[in-house]
């Protein structure tokens, strides 16, 4: 009788042996093998930065200054495979550009070490100025060498009665004004060759009365409006493509007695609120689906009458500006700090 048991056993004992005891090292047969790619990010100072690799996303976002280094580990690829490094999307606050070299390659069976990615910020291409009293916006064009400032053909462009706000979307594409006296925002398209504004399609939108400030979260998905007469803050959504807003249904938050600022961190996972009246400021946590949730001991005590609110690029302090005194406060941030950017929603705001 005949029998082939030995036959196989010997077979399955040299692929175990080539396999190394089955810990596939050295083995391109013996199932998926990952390598590292690594290297250099310099320049970095905005946020939200994303790679990937063909059309597939790489690690969480790179943020801020301290994402800057040597050996950093972008993602993984099979061994043996081709890898094509891009940028998915670029950081904002400041905007930036970003490119990566020596993106390219085949993996081989070791770590790839060589890939460069470089940022460089992107100088601010127009200048607008919310009138309050003209009921218009005001654009100018800035000389990146000089920063000398010319007035964009068309300016003046009309907004809603008594703009006291206005933002401008991280992309440089949407404009935003709050019109106080109208109780509405008034949605602006931007030529990005002329830096001229264009009426978003049913603007302006109505807002809860006394509109006192807006602001965009960093990735462009959300409005932050404040009512002074309402006490509150609500959010609408950006449309993509048309720049269209749409309330968005539960976001309207109770914030303090006429709030009178609001500002989103460069990560937009937290919106601060100052309350005039009340002499404080709101905490508030911005989940994914832009509603927003009180922060627990929020509101927090600032100066007499809280105008504005500003926030250090490093995360560890928030300023609320106190009208009557002129004071500014020092808040000091000890647990989960964020990075955070300045306000720049109150008088100007420049487009990139």
């Amino acid at each position: 009788m005949i029998t082939h048991r030995p036959i196989v056993a010997g077979l399955a004992a040299v692929l175990l042996a080539s396999c190394n005891g089955g810990s596939g090292s050295g083995c391109t047969s013996c199932g998926p093998s990952v390598v590292n790619l690594e290297g250099s990010l310099s320049g970095l100072v905005g946020y939200r930065l994303t790679l990937q690799n063909g059309a597939n996303p790489l690690k969480s976002p790179l943020n801020g200054p301290g994402a800057n280094g040597s050996g950093i580990l972008f993602g993984t690829a099979n061994r043996n495979s081709n890898y094509n490094i891009t940028v998915r999307t670029q950081p904002t606050t400041p905007s930036q550009t970003c490119v990566v070299a020596n993106g390219t390659g085949n993996t081989g069976n070791g770590n790839v070490t060589n890939i460069a990615v470089t940022c460089t910020i992107n100088p601010p291409r127009f200048l607008y100025v919310a009138n309050r009293g003209a009921g218009n916006v005001s654009g100018f064009s800035i000389n990146a060498a000089g920063g000398a400032l010319t007035p964009i053909p068309g300016s003046p462009f009309a907004s809603g009665a008594n703009p006291v706000s206005i933002a401008v979307d991280p992309t440089g594409a949407y404009a935003y004004i709050a019109n106080q006296s109208s109780g509405s925002i008034s949605a602006f398209t931007i030529d990005r060759t002329s830096g001229a504004l264009v009426a978003v399609g049913g603007s302006p939108y109505g807002t809860p009365l006394n509109p006192t400030s807006v602001a965009i979260d960093p990735s462009g998905a959300f409005v932050f409006v404040t009512s002074s007469s309402g006490g509150t803050v609500s959010v609408y959504t950006i449309t993509p493509g048309s720049g269209a807003l749409v309330a968005l249904a539960g976001s309207l938050t109770a914030t303090g007695r006429s709030p009178s600022s609001v500002i989103v961190d460069p990560l937009g996972q937290f919106a601060y609120v100052a309350n005039q009246i009340d002499g404080t400021f709101a905490a508030l946590t911005i989940d994914p689906t832009g509603l927003l949730s009180v922060d627990m001991g929020s509101p927090f005590a600032a100066g007499a009458s809280p105008r504005a609110l500003a926030l250090d690029p490093t995360g560890h302090f928030a300023q609320p500006v106190a009208k009557r005194f002129e004071l500014v406060m020092k808040v000091t941030f000890h647990a989960d700090p964020l990075p955070f950017g300045s306000d720049r929603s109150h008088s100007t705001r420049s487009g990139r």
